[in-house]
């Protein structure tokens, strides 16, 4: 192979295949091709140059929805994060000051800089190497043309070896009729002068305006229509944190109070008593269209079933009430140990996972295995994925075009971390593994009624 830098070798895909692999080529570079096979003894003759141009990469990887916003054209932004004295970040609950710096946008006009807090985040990620953080900005700021906040996550995606399973699950929530999915961006994470690899930024599931779109308590909402929202919530099997409260469903299913953090006495019991009479409403398979809002549980299993999530009932289950109305679920989130890149039964591509679950008799969500009793409810839900699945298939050329867009910090971030695999080999095992769990779950839809 001659390309602008001399000769290089091509390597074979293997002996009983036709061609060969060449690595590290440029795009919009020309490259000459002079082949020969490789025999027992020696080498056979040679066969005639062939050349070719690769394509320009591309300015954006894929066609987006109004929502989300394209990686910026000629490579990942960096942001630059140092703290204060270049202390190192040890707690998931005190912060500490730093300033940062957001560079190599598309557009330099949303290059920014600032003063921040940062502290560490996560449960079982936050005791691996690569470790995720939380920003808190101490000024609003629209990052990447994002509604403003301060509020920021970074997630290492460190169980995820593609780095992209909760970006395919978050450009799935888009898809679907859920109120707001969460935007991200990928980065490139500078940390006290150190090369951190490759981040995903977030938006943090918070009520906010432009996030979760509710009514927040205040603590004087304690009678009336003002006491019925609104309130946000999640499934979370994880002890609670010192500054976290969580109450206790009537079949002992544990929830994490996010809006109020800090909720009164009447509060409390208000949420607490609501969810239990959903929760028994479901489980005697009517009269739970009172309590919840069936669209959004719906679209919410569809992606959370399609990609076998998981924690789809163990931790980061979202749910939210607005004022005076019912429980919705979402928004999505944790997908990193989804799409068959972890075990429990859940990294195969047949059976129902979050409504069914594990082994061993253990129900992934209670919830979802209550409501599949109920013929109307899956007839609805057959009816929703039968409309979906279309727009959902719009993953694979998200995949691709996503996937070529990071290769070079992925795999880059694959010799930071332990653990490197073959970023194009773990592309092709996710579409793969889709393609297959799509058949499936064509194959197994409850019944037309």
């Amino acid at each position: 192979m001659r390309g602008p830098r001399g000769w290089g070798s091509v390597r074979s895909v293997g002996r009983r295949t036709r061609g060969g692999v060449a690595r590290n080529l440029a795009p919009g570079t020309s490259y000459g091709f002079t082949i020969r096979k490789r025999l027992a003894r020696g080498y056979g003759k040679w066969y005639r140059t062939r050349s070719v141009r690769l394509p320009p990469r591309p300015t954006a990887p894929f066609v987006q929805p109004l929502d989300e916003v394209a990686p910026v054209a000629g490579g990942i932004p960096t942001l630059t994060v140092d703290t204060a004295g270049g202390a190192p970040i040890v707690s998931k609950d005190d912060y500490l000051n730093a300033t940062y710096s957001l560079s190599g946008n598309a557009d330099p006009a949303r290059d920014v800089s600032g003063t921040t807090e940062i502290k560490g985040r996560g449960n079982s990620t936050w005791d691996r190497p690569k470790k995720p953080y939380r920003l808190k900005l101490s000024a609003k700021q629209p990052l990447f043309g994002f509604p403003s906040s301060r509020h920021w996550v970074l997630l290492a995606n460190h169980y995820d070896k593609s780095r992209i399973r909760n970006a395919i699950a978050m450009h799935l929530g888009r898809q679907t009729g859920l109120a707001w999915t969460p935007r991200d961006h990928f980065v490139r994470l500078r940390l006290n002068g150190v090369d951190a690899g490759l981040y995903e930024l977030f938006e943090h599931v918070r009520v906010d305006p432009d996030r979760i779109a509710i009514d927040e308590l205040k603590a004087t909402d304690n009678s009336g229509a003002a006491l019925t929202g609104g309130y946000q919530f999640e499934r979370d099997g994880w002890t609670p944190g010192p500054d976290e409260q969580q109450f206790h469903s009537p079949r002992d299913i544990p929830f994490t109070f996010k809006n109020p953090e800090a909720p009164t006495t009447a509060q409390w019991s208000f949420i607490d008593e609501y969810v239990g009479d959903a929760e028994d409403a479901i489980y005697a398979g009517s009269g739970y269209e009172d309590y919840i809002d069936v669209d959004s549980w719906i679209d919410w299993y569809i992606v959370c079933e399609l990609l076998k999530n998981q924690d789809a009932g163990y931790s980061s289950v979202n749910y939210y009430k607005p004022r005076g109305g019912k429980i919705f679920m979402g928004p999505l989130w944790d997908f990193d140990q989804s799409l068959g890149g972890s075990g429990w039964g859940s990294n195969t591509t047949s059976g129902w996972w979050v409504r069914d679950g594990l082994g061993g008799g253990r129900l992934d969500n209670e919830y979802f295995h209550e409501l599949f009793n109920d013929p109307v409810f899956a007839a609805k839900f057959r009816a929703r994925w039968i409309e979906l699945e279309p727009k959902l298939k719009s993953i694979y050329s998200f995949v691709d075009s996503l996937g070529y867009w990071l290769a070079p910090d992925a795999v880059s971030d694959g010799q930071l971390w332990p653990g490197s695999v073959d970023f194009a080999a773990q592309l092709q095992f996710i579409k793969n593994w889709l393609a297959a769990r799509f058949d499936w779950i064509d194959a197994n839809l409850p019944p037309a009624t």
